[in-house]
């Protein structure tokens, strides 16, 4: 006598695969889900570094050089989560230009997004920016 359909045991095994299965590509998209929010978030932070520069750069030469390592701070809505650290770890005064050097990280909820440095040039005599 043939049998038909399935016994419990294959029932049971068939069950377990499709459960790990499933499990997998639930992963897999929310995965994906925060590839795309880590990507926003780095453009979103290249931008807010950016602005920071261009503001240190409108400052003169008695600004910049009595800015205090590090500076801290939040950005408007919608970008609360968002912080700020500068921190200058050089200056140096040659040929009567000053030239101080900052790293500007910008982190979101605590994480560090992205980090950039520049350099900013000041003649020493009147103040005037030289160059970022």
């Amino acid at each position: 006598m043939k049998r038909r359909g399935l016994t419990l045991i294959e029932m049971a095994i068939s069950i377990a695969l499709i459960s790990i299965v499933v499990i997998w590509s639930l992963n897999i998209l929310t995965n994906l889900g925060k590839g795309s929010s880590t990507s926003s978030d780095i453009v979103i932070g290249t931008t807010l570094a950016s602005q920071k520069i261009e503001e240190l750069k409108g400052y003169n030469y008695k600004e910049l050089s009595s800015l205090q390592t590090p500076l801290t701070g939040t950005f408007p809505s919608p970008y609360d989560a968002f912080t700020y650290r500068i921190d200058f770890t050089s200056s140096s005064t040659s040929n009567g230009y000053y030239i101080r050097r900052g790293t500007i990280s910008i982190f979101k909820n605590g994480n560090l997004i992205i980090k950039m440095d520049a350099n900013f040039v000041r003649r020493v005599s009147d103040g005037a920016n030289i160059g970022l």
